[in-house]
């Protein structure tokens, strides 16, 4: 068995799960498989958002999401939201989403073309309830972003979620 810091660990964890989820999209597109594309986007959102959580949950950046680096976040996170909400905002709210399963799958005829996230009762919001629709793309997008922003933490105390 392999026992890593904190930081590696999560930044080991953030690597794998992108590794796995771009063999998925890459076998579904060059061999045309049978695999389930967003059902391991929401296996790794688990992963990356409700079980390290709290592992980088202070490194989270109080930066509003149209502040952040369009170069690293897709537009549906960073046009989120009421003005002033925050990535650590969002993060927030999508893990309690995800992990008490508010949420509802969009799409039709066995096809899952996206996933809706909802959260009747986030105190980090003026109004209730909180929800987001996303695509698939959009969401393999988030997953893409948040895995290489959390794989590349150091111990530089410096470093934020942003």
């Amino acid at each position: 068995m392999v026992e890593y810091p904190d930081n590696e660990m999560l930044q080991e964890y953030a690597r794998r799960t992108r590794k796995n989820m771009d063999y998925v999209v890459a076998s579904k597109v060059s061999y045309d498989r049978d695999v389930y594309e967003i059902t391991q986007i929401i296996n790794s959102l688990l992963g990356l958002v409700v079980f390290q959580y709290e592992d980088f949950n202070e490194l989270i950046d109080d930066t509003p999401l149209a502040g952040l680096d369009p170069r690293i976040w897709p537009e549906c996170v960073r046009n989120f939201g009421p003005e002033g909400f925050s990535l650590r905002d969002f993060l927030f709210c999508f893990r309690n989403a995800l992990a008490h399963s508010d949420i509802e799958l969009i799409g039709n005829s066995g096809v899952i073309a996206g996933v809706k996230f909802g959260l009747n009762n986030c105190w980090k919001l003026p109004a209730d309830p909180w929800y987001i629709s996303l695509t698939g793309n959009e969401l393999r997008q988030f997953v893409e972003s948040l895995s290489d922003v959390l794989s590349s933490i150091s111990d530089d105390t410096n470093f934020r979620v942003r």
